[in-house]
């Protein structure tokens, strides 16, 4: 039998095992790579450019409003509520970096004013007109924030498309 064998003194013999595609295989297996690299760029395309690179190139769409209430008014003066307001129409979000509003006071006089406008040969009058005795600057306000030079570090005011901020003015 194997007495006195030793089973590491044994040789075995290597075997070649060779697997042979033909050339619809080879193929095959280039259009499967091709496929999946398609596929890949396909994704890229739909679910990152379209959603995130896309959009972040498109101009600001910022939509500003002022929105005015009368809270009182006494026999000289009314008292009003003035809001701006900034709605953000795009598809990017948007960090306004400052703003700025200048609200004047304008005192009109009692007594109503014909104005006459030359229209060629025929003139034209407005009798509904009251004419202004002066003209003062009642608020000045201006608000610079982390994005500004010489604005307030941390202080964003962010808006996600449609979103809407009111900034009431003090």
């Amino acid at each position: 039998m194997n007495e006195g064998h030793d089973p590491k003194q044994q040789r075995t013999v290597p075997y070649v095992v060779r697997i042979v595609e033909d050339q619809w295989t080879t193929w095959r297996h280039v259009i499967e790579a091709i496929a999946i690299v398609a596929a890949g760029l396909w994704a890229f395309y739909t679910f990152v450019y379209q959603e995130n690179i896309k959009p972040a190139s498109e101009p600001a769409a910022l939509t500003p409003k002022i929105i005015v209430s009368r809270l009182g008014r006494d026999a000289t003066r009314d008292l009003l509520n003035v809001t701006l307001q900034f709605r953000n129409s795009g598809k990017t979000e948007i960090d306004i970096a400052a703003d700025a509003i200048d609200v004047y006071g304008v005192r009109y006089g009692t007594k109503p004013v014909a104005k006459t406008q030359s229209l060629g040969k025929k003139f034209v009058s407005f009798s509904r007109q009251l004419p202004v005795i002066s003209r003062t600057v009642v608020l000045r306000q201006y608000e610079l924030r982390a994005l500004a030079k010489g604005g307030m570090a941390g202080y964003h005011i962010v808006l996600e498309p449609g979103a809407t901020a009111d900034l009431p003015m003090d």
